[in-house]
């Protein structure tokens, strides 16, 4: 189970680290490094958050491999790590809360 979480992870670093370098150089290629303030500046409803696919991605890979192991309690506790990382991602931009 180590073995191929460990390789779903390394997976998911280089891939977000191929992202990362290519946006950096199509901005760098595409605007000016005079002023990059307002470029830098976070701002929520332009930028996603939450939504990475690598911690969903272990987390439901760790539900099946529970499963297979039919190890219950494991199988329990990870579905509701789960749901908590699924509703944080879809259902909290829907939540006018949040949103201010």
């Amino acid at each position: 189970m180590n073995n191929i979480l460990g390789i779903v992870l390394r997976s998911g670093v280089v891939l977000s680290g191929v992202i990362i370098a290519t946006g950096t150089g199509l901005f760098i290629a595409n605007h000016s490094l005079d002023d990059t303030t307002s470029y830098l500046a976070y701002n929520p409803s332009v930028v996603p958050h939450g939504n990475l696919a690598t911690p969903v991605t272990r987390v439901a890979l760790s539900l099946f491999l529970f499963a297979a192991e039919r190890d219950r309690k494991f199988v329990y506790l990870t579905a509701a790590v789960l749901a908590i990382l699924l509703f944080s991602i879809l259902a909290t931009p829907l939540i006018p809360l949040f949103n201010s």
